[in-house]
């Protein structure tokens, strides 16, 4: 195509004249009257088409409506007589007649734009270069030299990005200017570059899995160029990953399993197609068999309450399991299952039968031993009392030997939901209580080994280890690169990218994460209510939530909470029967949280200060309030609390309430630390239950108003399901007005997991849930 669209049309001169009413305003008003439109894009102006007079009118310039020519091809040359009817855009009203012979050139608006477009890319301005080819694609995409101009700014564009070091973004940019014209000049030998530089990159920084998906684009996508570096690459990979193998070799010769392992999954990474690899593999196995878990933050957790942090609540299910565990959500609250029983509720709800099976006597749970636990639990004075359960609580029995008969003062809405005891409290034996324990002898400080307990017949895998990532781009790239099997948590703002890497699957958890601020009730100020008023006004939740947390993008799940309850991923969902859909989220007041901070702080200055105005002090100036003091705010090892809590800091410093954000360890002992707030992410699996765990006396929460114990003695005592949620969302109303912990939003969780594990099931509870069902395959056709 022609070049001539980046240049004004050039037209040659004709004899001058103009009909009497042009004449009469020739001299000045055409030559003055138009004035110069102000900087701003022609996109955003209303179109118009451009008209130079020659130079005996003084070259003026016309904008006015667009022409109508056939086609919106401007006559080449002029007619040498006639004349051109057009509109003023300074006068649209009017309609002025030009003779053809005064007018010198004609721009039309798609044509001033492409020229726009032009100037821009020359200029290296290239996005507003391309809102205008942009512009031009959608509306005038047969425009004679549209596609010269898109070509130009491609390959500038690709220039820059490569120049800065962002060599994938290069190539992709290549790419498209590969499809727009696969002859240009000059791009094979920009392909080479850009892909070379690209590819050894990614080898630096070992993502061998990214390097061969370029290579095989490269292939596939550039495939009517001769690009001499494809075969060249082949070579190295397949010399790479042979090297791998025999660095595997060396590694198993020294029984260094672990090493073979990685280098096996590295060298299936460099070529899937590796005839030994998969042997190899399954000797290595067979030999030490493991599981390799990415985690952002490693726990040791030996309880299994029934509300814990998200890593407790992982670590829980290898090391403490429960009598009864939660596997699903169903109409009516939780699904349960019990492994060591038959557990049945009869037709008044008063009674509930447990009858162990030849698997509890084994692991030395007895009759006696439950009753014993049961009551242990309804005794106020035990270690082991839960108020809830007690409520409810009449007798329990021995019948035959081996069944359990429990009977309740009123029927309870989810009676097997109580049975949810550490099994280490039920079994003679507590060693073998739990499938898995820590290993000793372990000195790494980013990982945790978990060993199998059962000598035989236990299916899952004999080794678990966890490994802690510092960042997301770590942890991505070792699953994409092979060295780890599972995930187990994916930050939302990765969640698409997660998506486009081949050979994972990602996956969704059945239950979603409450996130939370906690407050330390010994600190004064967090005891205020209007303190912790504050700290829900001076939160700009949403902003955070949307667009730092769900990236800008709108997903079923990700909501600001009123209350610390679950919510429900989508309308309906069974899980958020506790929650007061119809109670809106307190919003974000920047200039009342801070007269509410400025409120509780002076509140707690007088009485620190023990003051009693007398008569003789009334008059008295009010004592000063006193500099505000940075709050600790502590928070757990991973990205989403990291980034988080430091948003927040920003946001509260700005309002006046200090904080000195603090990362906790594996090894901190929360009762030994000083710390006035604390970030966290709740598991919840019933709410039912939890709202006990949370709010009650004793609970996480810190502290029990008065009115939250009546409300949860209200909720134990009810029935039937309609009265559990009507008590619920009482509940809920109560820690909306009160604020014992102050919510921040509700997340979905993600896990990913390479192709060739098996077993996780579709949407569990927990990353252990189905542990036992957990097989490795070898799929060189997935890597």
């Amino acid at each position: 195509m022609s070049d001539r669209f980046a240049k004004h049309h050039r037209l040659s001169c004709l004899s001058i004249t103009l009909i009497t009413l042009v004449v009469a305003c020739a001299s000045h008003p055409l030559a003055a009257a138009e004035e110069k439109k102000a900087a701003e894009r022609l996109i955003d102006q209303y179109p118009f088409d451009r008209i130079t007079l020659d130079a005996a009118n003084d070259n003026a310039v016309l904008d006015v409506q667009l022409l109508e020519f056939p086609d919106r091809v401007v006559p080449n040359p002029f007619p040498t007589s006639g004349s051109l009817e057009i509109r003023r855009l300074s006068d649209p009203t009017k309609k002025y007649t030009l003779n053809w012979s005064a007018i010198a050139k004609i721009d039309l608006y798609e044509h001033l734009v492409l020229n726009e477009a032009l100037t821009h890319i020359q200029s290296r301005k290239l996005g507003e270069a391309y809102t205008n080819l942009d512009f031009l694609h959608k509306n005038y995409p047969e425009l004679a030299g549209l596609q010269q101009a898109t070509e130009e700014y491609l390959y500038r564009d690709a220039l820059d990005t490569y120049s800065e070091n962002r060599f994938d973004e290069s190539l992709a940019i290549l790419s498209s200017l590969y499809d727009v014209n696969a002859q240009r000049q000059g791009l094979t030998k920009a392909v080479e570059g850009v892909s070379n530089r690209l590819i050894t990159h990614l080898l630096e920084n070992d993502d061998y899995r990214a390097a061969r998906v370029v290579l095989d684009s490269l292939d596939n996508g550039f495939s009517q160029l001769p690009l001499d570096n494809i075969a060249s690459w082949q070579r190295k990979f397949s010399s790479d990953a042979q090297s791998q193998l025999e660095v595997a070799r060396r590694a198993m010769d020294k029984q260094d399993y672990a090493g073979a392992r990685k280098a096996i999954r590295r060298a299936v990474a460099i070529l899937p197609q590796l005839d030994d690899a998969q042997e190899l593999l399954a000797e290595v196995e067979r030999l030490s068999p493991q599981m390799l878990i990415g985690v952002g933050q490693l726990s040791l957790a030996h309880s299994s309450a029934p509300l814990q942090t998200w890593a407790d609540k992982r670590v829980s299910r290898l090391l403490s399991p429960a009598f009864v565990e939660l596997v699903g959500v169903g109409a009516e609250g939780g699904e349960y299952d019990c492994r060591w029983a038959n557990i049945e509720r009869d037709d008044t709800g008063l009674n509930l039968s447990i009858t162990l099976n030849e698997k509890a006597q084994e692991l030395g749970i007895t009759a006696a031993g439950m009753v014993l636990q049961l009551l242990k639990m309804a005794d106020s004075s035990s270690d082991y009392y839960r108020a809830d359960f007690a409520e409810a609580f009449h007798k329990v029995e021995i019948l035959d030997g081996r069944e359990v008969l429990l009977e309740w003062r009123y029927p309870p809405v989810k009676p097997i939901a109580y049975l949810q005891i550490p099994l280490f409290q039920l079994a003679k034996d507590a060693t073998h209580a739990a499938d898995y324990r820590i290993a000793q002898g372990d000195e790494l400080p980013d990982t945790v080994r978990f060993e199998a307990t059962a000598e035989d017949g236990f299916r899952g895998p004999q080794v678990i280890v966890e490994e802690r990532f510092n960042s997301d781009e770590a942890a991505i790239l070792a699953l994409s690169r092979g060295d780890i099997e599972f995930l187990e948590d994916i930050a939302p703002w990765n969640y698409s990218r997660m998506g486009q890497i081949r050979g994972i699957t990602v996956s969704a958890y059945r239950m979603p994460t409450v996130h939370v601020l906690l407050g330390n009730y010994d600190s004064p100020i967090v005891r205020r209510r209007e303190f912790r008023r504050s700290l829900c006004y001076g939160i700009d939740r949403q902003k955070l939530l949307s667009e730092v947390i769900a990236g800008g993008n709108s997903r079923p799940g990700f909501r600001v909470l009123s209350a610390p309850i679950p919510a429900g991923i989508t309308i309906g969902d069974a899980i958020g029967y506790g929650y007061k859909q119809q109670l809106q989220p307190h919003p974000y007041e920047p200039r009342l949280a801070a007269v509410l901070n400025t409120t509780a702080r002076l509140a707690v200055a007088k009485k620190s200060a023990k003051t009693e105005i007398s008569e003789d002090s009334k008059d008295e100036a009010k004592p000063a309030i006193p500099e505000a003091e940075p709050l600790i705010l502590i928070h757990s090892a991973n990205d989403v609390a990291r980034t988080m809590c430091q948003l927040i800091k920003q946001q509260l410093s700005a309002i006046g309430i200090p904080l000195d954000v603090r990362e906790i360890s594996l090894t901190d002992n929360l009762d030994e630390l000083q710390w006035d707030l604390r970030y966290a992410e709740l598991a919840f699996e019933e709410p039912l239950v939890d709202a006990q765990r949370l709010f009650g006396p004793g609970g996480l929460a810190g502290r029990c108003s008065p009115s939250m114990n009546l409300a949860l003695v209200s909720l134990n005592r009810a029935t039937n399901w309609n009265d559990a949620r009507s008590r619920l969302q009482q509940i809920h109303q109560i820690a909306f007005d009160d604020l014992p912990v102050i919510p921040l939003w509700q997340t979905p969780k993600y896990f990913a997991t390479q192709k060739s594990l098996s077993g996780v099931g579709r949407s569990p509870v927990t990353l252990y849930q189905n542990v036992s069902q957990w097989q490795k395959t070898f799929q060189p056709g997935e890597q």
